[in-house]
């Protein structure tokens, strides 16, 4: 992932995996560098050099420069040499003194210059590679890099040609091998967000994560396989830290919707990780660093997260923080060593939990999802119910007939009336929720039913910060009946009011009505745990789980019924 990865990669590869060739592979027992500004006469002087150790960046001064490279060779190779050069420019090579090899077309300036590519290997015949010290020489210029005095990292080794010439290939088999296995994972998750009813958002942002690690794969693939030219591989780098962010903020997300944590804290902690990605990213110029603390942010945050929820308790976060802690604990053996070896199987090792995970709570909430929808279906029934009762359809049509006798006009308004009501709720019955605004409309249509009934009139007084707010079907209505069920005889005018206040993305709806004198002690018990009441626990459930609060109390003849749940407004408002 890093500049240093694929050579670290090829070395580790060398001494585990082809421990036969491991006394003929070399690394140079010293560096010199030198400004191509020292040159006299277009020699380079005896003194003046810069001294670089192996696997530290080259303090580059200008565009052009040289390296001195000495390799001490103790034994002779029994199978063709070869010399492997990784570096940022294009150079000219010499051996002992004789031009053997040329990468590119160095120059003084990026139009004359002809970059050279990112990874050269070349031949060397036998007699060049006799047993004792050698110097090699590198002539180099990198005139087509954007921060040219930013420096730039030498790997150069020699070693047996036809292992050499397998470097790339060997590089790349492992984020390879791992990338269609990815691929697959991400394009299932994409599948079961997108083309499963109610989807739990999680599934997104894992399918990102697996995307983004897959696209991650790609790109460390693409240098092995394809290999490019020198000035390419900041676009490459800068891909890779882009890529970098987008799977740290995937998982980042994955964890906190996966463990249901609230809002406020999954904003809080999205923006300390955007905080600290910007920072790095204006503070650092090292691309190793920023993909480094950008991987590192999110993996900790996301650690963080799951054991907060491990101490609210919220199912699987315990499981969860494990794969968390397994996917960081490489990190113990070396901070670069972490991007450079383990990032990639550590990550699909944790794609690999999360999957497993998310099977046992993809069917938990199927089952959850089948079990709201027989409930959705029961509400429904209830509501048409609460309206059709065999007692209340017969007083009705008793009503009715007495009135048509004695004064058609107010028969016909009643049937109208009633007819009203139940085109009304057969229109919201299967809806989940509903406008405040809707649900008044219902109740004002049903006081009027019952005034005719109780040859009362009934009023209902709303305040309404916002008419737009969603409430769940037959909500008001059922505390509207309960009141009209339990309000003083003998009162011709009865008027309820229903106040709305908003604050903190929460609604709260105070309904006050008045309460029968004599009886009020056993009224008030029945409008907390009579069936209506149960109706409205129920609508409550099922819309917004266990996030509202129900309350029924008394003051001065008047029974207060105080609801509370979260802000939700009319799609599109």
């Amino acid at each position: 992932m890093s500049r240093r990865a694929g050579i670290i990669g090829c070395l580790l590869w060398c001494f585990v995996s082809t421990m036969a060739f491991a006394e003929n592979i070399i690394a140079p027992s010293e560096i010199q560098y030198l400004p191509a500004s020292k040159l006299i006469d277009g020699q380079a002087p005896s003194t003046g050099w810069t001294t670089v150790e192996f696997g530290q960046r080259i303090p580059i001064s200008e565009p052009r420069y040289l390296l001195r490279l000495k390799y001490q060779i103790d034994m002779p190779f029994e199978q063709p040499a070869g010399l492997f050069v990784s570096l940022l420019g294009a150079y000219e090579v010499s051996w002992d003194g004789a031009i053997v090899g040329q990468n590119g077309q160095p120059a003084l300036d990026n139009r004359a210059e002809i970059p050279g590519h990112i990874d050269y290997l070349l031949f060397l015949p036998p007699e060049y590679v006799s047993v004792g010290e050698h110097r090699i020489e590198l002539r180099v210029s990198s005139a087509r890099l954007s921060s040219p005095d930013e420096g730039s990292f030498l790997w150069s080794f020699l070693g047996d040609y036809d292992f050499l010439l397998t470097i790339g290939v060997k590089r790349a088999i492992t984020p390879l091998v791992m990338s269609g296995a990815t691929l697959l994972i991400a394009v299932y998750l994409f599948y079961s967000f997108f083309f499963n009813k109610a989807a739990p958002i999680y599934l997104l942002y894992s399918g990102l994560f697996s995307l983004s690690l897959f696209a991650l794969m790609l790109v460390e693939s693409w240098r092995g396989l394809v290999g490019y030219l020198y000035h390419w591989h900041e676009y490459r780098l800068w891909l890779v830290n882009g890529l970098s962010f987008i799977a740290a903020l995937s998982l980042l997300l994955y964890t906190q919707h996966f463990l249901n944590l609230s809002a406020t804290y999954r904003h809080r902690i999205t923006a300390l990780f955007a905080v600290v990605s910007g920072l790095v990213l204006l503070l650092s110029n090292s691309f190793d660093v920023q993909s480094l603390v950008l991987i590192l942010t999110g993996s900790v945050l996301s650690v963080v997260t799951a054991a907060i929820a491990v101490y609210r308790r919220k199912p699987y976060a315990r499981l969860l923080l494990v794969c968390l802690g397994l996917f960081l604990l490489p990190v113990s053996l070396g901070l670069l060593d972490f991007t450079d070896r383990y990032f990639f199987v550590s990550s699909f090792v944790l794609l690999l939990f999360i999957l497993v995970i998310q099977a046992q709570q993809l069917k938990q909430h199927q089952h959850r999802l089948a079990e709201s929808q027989l409930s959705q279906a029961r509400l429904e029934l209830e509501l048409v119910k609460r309206n059709i009762q065999p007692h209340f359809i017969l007083n009705t049509l008793t009503a009715i007939e007495e009135w048509i006798e004695q004064s058609p006009k107010t028969a016909t308004e009643f049937i109208q009336a009633l007819a009203n009501e139940f085109r009304m709720i057969s229109k919201v019955s299967a809806q989940p929720l509903i406008t405040v605004h809707e649900e008044i409309s219902i109740c004002e249509n049903h006081m009027r039913i019952m005034g005719f009934r109780n040859d009362s009139r009934f009023s209902l007084d709303a305040e309404l910060v916002d008419g737009r707010v969603l409430i769940p079907p037959g909500v008001l209505l059922t505390m509207v009946e309960n009141a009209i069920s339990h309000n003083p005889s003998g009162r011709e005018e009865v008027m309820f009011s229903l106040r709305q206040s908003i604050q903190d993305n929460r609604v709260a709806l105070i309904f006050q009505s008045p309460l029968n004198r004599h009886c009020h002690e056993s009224a008030a018990t029945a409008m907390r745990t009579g069936t209506g009441t149960k109706y409205i626990h129920a609508r409550m459930r099922e819309a917004f789980a266990d996030d509202w609060h129900y309350a029924v109390s008394e003051s001065g003849g008047l029974c207060l019924t105080r609801l509370c749940y979260p802000l939700s407004c009319e799609k599109g408002e």
